[in-house]
């Protein structure tokens, strides 16, 4: 699957400093026919994205053919415990409806030669030999983070940890 910073630029643009973010990155690459649809389910979730019976100013965007984002504007209605539950609901029925697991965290996405390729975190130093490779980092929770440390070297990530483990 290709890396396309032109891409992630017209996302980043839509994108509010303040916006809480939430990512989660399939198992595998989901085809173009199952992003369309994801998609779709994803925009039609957010319309109806509530926090106490108000509004969420919600968005999704299905990247790169592996991760799945939503985002809150937060400055009008703040996400809630049972509005991130309905999320996390959400979530768990495209997992179901497209065999795909977004929920689970021990697979890094790296980008190598333009192309991502995901890497069992326990073997990442093994794969990966040196510490300007980019990784993903899900773990980023604001617009503004998405915009400047989503992708990011693994030297700068808390990837780095097991990147070392192999390295030192």
């Amino acid at each position: 699957m290709s890396y396309s910073s032109e891409i992630l630029n017209i996302v980043r643009s839509q994108i509010e400093d303040e916006d809480k973010i939430w990512v989660y990155q399939s198992n595998k690459t989901l085809t173009n026919e199952e992003v369309s649809a994801i998609q779709h389910q994803a925009d039609n979730f957010t319309k109806q994205w509530t926090a106490h019976s108000k509004q969420l100013h919600a968005k999704a965007f299905v990247l790169f053919n592996l991760f799945l984002v939503l985002t809150v504007n937060e400055e009008e209605h703040q996400a809630s415990g049972c509005s991130i539950d309905s999320s996390v609901a959400f979530v768990k029925s495209i997992n179901q409806q497209f065999k795909i697991d977004l929920l689970q965290r021990n697979l890094v996405a790296t980008v190598v030669d333009e192309q991502i390729e995901l890497i069992p975190i326990n073997n990442l130093g093994e794969n990966i030999s040196d510490a300007s490779t980019l990784v993903f980092n899900n773990l980023i929770t604001s617009g503004k983070e998405f915009k400047e440390k989503w992708i990011t070297a693994i030297e700068n990530s808390w990837h780095k940890r097991f990147f070392e483990a192999e390295h030192s």
